[in-house]
């Protein structure tokens, strides 16, 4: 899988597809201009998309409080629940959690049909999706 630390500022319209579809390609990076809901929007409609029989859960402040998830180990235990099942889940991660090392709730993950992008801006506030999970 190929990752570039700071994905160059472009328009993702014509490259949304492939990121979606390719699990080698690691990151997609947006415009300034059009932000990061854009992006966010964009990659979901695309996930949607090529997906329909997936489900799309968005990991924020409102997910952790409905799932009662304060530590890590209780995200791990949510996130374990949720992707047990036979629905493909993508996970949808704006900016950083807030749950101290929530990354290693990932751990749990690899092997399962599930894949996280994590939202973020890169240098220069140009903002970027990364796959998390690689060749899933």
């Amino acid at each position: 899988m190929l990752i570039q630390s700071c994905p160059s500022e472009s328009d993702p319209r014509d490259k949304v597809s492939g990121f979606v579809s390719d699990r080698n390609i690691g990151s997609i990076g947006g415009l300034r201009t059009d932000g990061m809901q854009f992006l966010i929007d964009l990659v979901r409609g695309e996930i949607e998309r090529q997906e329909p029989d997936s489900k799309v859960v968005m990991l924020d402040r409102d997910f952790l409080i409905d799932n009662d998830v304060d530590f890590a180990r209780d995200l791990v235990r949510v996130m374990d629940d949720m992707t047990s099942g036979d629905t493909r889940i993508n996970w949808i991660v704006e900016q950083d959690v807030p749950v101290m090392d929530w990354q290693k709730a990932l751990e749990k993950l690899k092997g399962r049909d599930t894949q996280v992008y994590l939202f973020t801006n890169a240098c220069r506030q140009v903002p970027c999706c990364f796959r998390l999970l690689g060749n899933q």
